[in-house]
């Protein structure tokens, strides 16, 4: 299967919609009970996926990122203008690099 488990499901979402009978109000109970499901196991794939991801990161590094956050905040906090000038300034510059004339 092209899509693994997630595949089952769309093909059994498009067999649904394909094989409709004059029993409408149950197929569409059927069919918002399959998206359900679709949700829950993309979300399960989701979580296997970052589950490696974050298992990687040592706590020495989560600590240091975690007081890095602390400290930006903080900064932030204490001057909020400063702060909103360097965000337009960043803007501005990404603008002007990826907006560039040709002269």
């Amino acid at each position: 299967m092209k899509y693994g488990r997630l595949g089952v499901g769309l093909e059994m979402l498009n067999f649904g919609s394909s094989h409709a009978d004059g029993n409408c109000g149950e197929n569409i109970m059927d069919r918002d009970q399959l998206i359900e499901e679709i949700k829950k196991q993309i979300m399960e794939e989701l979580k296997g996926a970052a589950s490696p991801l974050t298992d990687k990161i040592s706590a020495e590094h989560k600590a240091e990122m975690m007081e890095m956050k602390n400290s930006v905040e903080s900064s932030v906090k204490e001057n909020p203008w400063m702060a909103v000038g360097i965000a337009a300034l960043a803007g501005f510059m990404i603008a002007r690099l990826l907006y560039r004339r040709e002269d």
